[in-house]
């Protein structure tokens, strides 16, 4: 499917806790084996996920899916009782991060609630990489919702968080839209912009791109912010500026005297 190839062309196979430096040649051949009929969800970062790494960078892509242990909770609280709502399909969510640590919990309805998220880039940039099949749920897609069910290292608001839409096109293309906090500049990050058309061979590697420069510019905006000591200093600075009132000393004591 179109989602399969999306995953195979974001990096090859690797097992969780092994440093694996595949090339092309060999991703190509280990994805079919270790994939198998998973659908994508052997990358939940349980056993394998999905790696790039070159000299520079290396990316860990996890695609929650849910457990054994899940699945079979839901297969029979649907004999049980029919639910109301059916899970969500998370073979269509893919998160970026460098590993996944999820929790052990009291019940597998827990668990299948903290697979739908992993941990993030170590540069502090949130990002997810999202799969939709149709195009009108780009405005729809419940990211407050997801958030307040999932698990993080820090504390993460919708505002905080960066969305990756990929939506196939009939025609073979796939057309890309961002979404995320409007004050940021994450929809100037190229070589990816929102509403690209974009061809299959080439957007893997327009993906993985976008991804690395967008956290290296929260990495520099990080690096170039000044530390709270000089914030405080400057401010301090701004109120006597501001409020200063230039007189003699026996006019400040007699005006200060005076107001009592």
């Amino acid at each position: 499917s179109h989602f399969l190839d999306l995953l195979s062309s974001l990096g090859w196979p690797s097992e969780v806790g092994q440093q694996q430096w595949g090339g092309a040649n060999s991703s190509r051949s280990e994805f079919p084996a270790v994939l198998g009929d998973s659908g994508g969800g052997v990358f939940d970062g349980q056993r394998f996920v999905l790696m790039f790494a070159d000299a520079l960078t290396e990316i860990t892509f996890i695609v929650p899916s849910p457990s054994r242990e899940v699945v079979d909770w839901l297969k029979s609280s649907e004999e049980a009782e029919p639910l109301n709502e059916s899970p969500s399909n998370l073979q269509s969510h893919t998160d970026l991060g460098p590993d996944s640590a999820p929790s052990s919990t009291t019940s597998p309805a827990a668990d299948l609630k903290l697979r739908c998220a992993s941990s993030f880039l170590g540069s502090g940039c949130k990002l997810l990489i999202v799969w939709v099949e149709r195009f009108e749920d780009v405005e729809r897609f419940p990211l407050s919702e997801l958030l307040s069910e999932t698990r993080m290292q820090t504390d993460t608001s919708a505002s905080n968080v960066q969305l990756v839409f990929i939506h196939p096109l009939k025609t073979g293309l796939y057309r890309v839209c961002f979404h995320g906090n409007g004050t940021s500049k994450f929809s100037l990050v190229i070589p990816l912009v929102s509403g690209s058309l974009v061809s299959k061979r080439s957007l893997g590697f327009l993906l993985r791109e976008t991804v690395i420069n967008c956290c290296h510019r929260r990495r520099l905006d990080s690096d170039s912010a000044p530390p709270p000591h000089i914030r405080r200093k400057h401010a301090i600075n701004d109120i006597i500026h501001r409020y200063r009132g230039r007189r003699s000393e026996p006019a400040f004591y007699s005006a200060l005297f005076h107001d009592l």
